[in-house]
């Protein structure tokens, strides 16, 4: 029985609380941390949220994001918004946050091997047994295992909207439907979801893989750039612009290219945020023609599709840098 008290109170450790936001004080133990194979992934995804600052502003990302998306939907209940101010409130709120999300992974991925060049880090790794693949998988799997907390928020909130949908206004029908017209130019009016059911399901196969494309641009940038400066700008100078490009080539091909147009907006998460809240006007040539069921099933499709483009982007980044990095790397040796 002794035995059993001691380990329910072990003497020096660390209470649940301080453990919740990584604070621990001298001479508190703390439970070892399970590395898993490759022990970069591990390093990047524990050492982004090691600092008080740091968790305090993942944790006012999450409950303001969450509390905001809430709130939308409690407004749009009580009637205090239009079903049209909801979708726009909606609309941006994901916007929003998408674009923060996206800022962060270029921030941390175009320095994550830049500045351990700078301060002698990449040095030392380069003594160990580990292969520049598993190094360069490591940052990858790490940085986007660090983000998938902050990619759950926009999710999470267009996962809300969904269910009162789908839940019919839990007894306000007429706040989670809107009136649609058939084609475009006029027709027999049907009721459409403010958001459709299924986007916060399909939501992940968007705005995973194109973070990862994100962070794999800016590891790519890391590695060839003397400093952190040049790897963050030339990043953001990549990213914003295929981003800016893809996403208004998808935005207009989901509205003016019909069946094929829905798939489009897969590859940028603005347009695929548009066609799941306003699928009346984003996709208002595939409903004119093929109907609603046909622009979802084209939708959900092109998502899934835009995930394996986006992964056979990275892998091809990724045989290119493993295939490069020898070189490129005693090219910078000793820069800091």
């Amino acid at each position: 029985m002794g035995g059993l008290s001691m380990l329910g109170s072990e003497s020096g450790s660390v209470p649940w609380y301080r453990r919740l936001i990584g604070a621990s004080k001298a001479g508190e133990h703390r439970a070892p941390k399970t590395v898993g194979k490759n022990p970069i992934a591990w390093r990047e995804a524990a050492s982004r949220n090691s600092t008080p600052s740091k968790i305090a502003a993942r944790w006012a990302f999450y409950l303001s994001g969450m509390g905001w998306g809430f709130l939308l939907v409690y407004l749009l209940h009580t009637g205090s918004f239009s079903t049209t101010t909801f979708q726009q409130s909606l609309a941006a709120t994901l916007w929003a946050e998408l674009v923060v999300i996206a800022l962060v992974a270029v921030n941390t991925a175009a320095t994550a091997i830049s500045k351990e060049r700078e301060d002698g880090t990449l040095d030392l790794l380069l003594t160990t047994p580990l292969t520049a693949s598993a190094y360069i998988w490591g940052k990858l799997r790490g940085l986007v295992a660090y983000l998938l907390p902050l990619i759950a928020v926009p999710i999470l909130t267009l996962a809300m909207a969904a269910v009162y949908a789908v839940a019919g206004g839990f007894g306000n029908s007429a706040a989670a439907e809107i009136p649609m017209m058939a084609g475009t130019q006029g027709g027999p009016v049907t009721m459409v979801p403010i958001v459709l059911p299924e986007s916060a399901i399909v939501a992940p196969l968007v705005f995973v893989p194109f973070m990862a494309f994100c962070v794999m641009i800016g590891l790519q940038w890391s590695i060839k750039s003397k400093g952190t400066l040049a790897s963050v700008v030339g990043t953001v100078g990549v990213v914003g612009a295929v981003g800016a490009v893809v996403g208004l080539c998808s935005w207009n091909a989901t509205q003016s290219i019909a069946l094929v147009g829905p798939m489009l907006a897969g590859l940028s998460p603005a347009a695929f945020v548009q066609a799941t809240i306003f699928p009346e006007a984003a996709m208002s040539s595939t409903l004119s023609t093929n109907g609603m069921l046909v622009a979802r099933f084209s939708l959900m499709l092109g998502a899934l599709i835009a995930a394996g483009v986006y992964a056979g982007i990275c892998y091809g980044i990724h045989s290119n840098m493993v295939r490069t990095f020898d070189m490129t790397v005693r090219k910078l040796a000793g820069t800091r």
